[in-house]
């Protein structure tokens, strides 16, 4: 499920239907699959940012130019953790749409 890309389904058959793609189950697994990459990831750009500049130094790492004012709203608690900055961030529809 991680990896959906708008107008390139898996096959003819598009998208899975109902739970597996939309669910609280499939969210939850993006976001401890994230969170366990950030933990092992060189987040040293983020974590050498100020932390009031930390939201855009995570959008330049993972290569999302603006953040939605509500995005940017939901990450703002997390700047002072990098990695559960970039999990939280790569779970945006920003990043996820991109």
């Amino acid at each position: 499920m991680l990896g959906q890309r708008p107008f390139f389904p898996p096959d003819v058959g598009g998208w899975p239907k109902g739970q597996v793609w939309l669910s609280t189950a499939s969210a939850g697994t993006r976001l401890r699959t994230a969170l366990h990459l950030a933990n092992t990831a060189d987040l040293s750009t983020v974590e050498n940012t100020a932390a009031q500049d930390r939201i855009d130094a995570v959008g330049y790492l993972i290569g999302v130019g603006a953040w939605s004012d509500r995005s940017a709203r939901a990450l703002a608690p997390l700047v002072r953790r990098p990695p559960q900055l970039v999990a939280a961030a790569v779970n945006t529809p920003e990043y996820l749409t991109s």
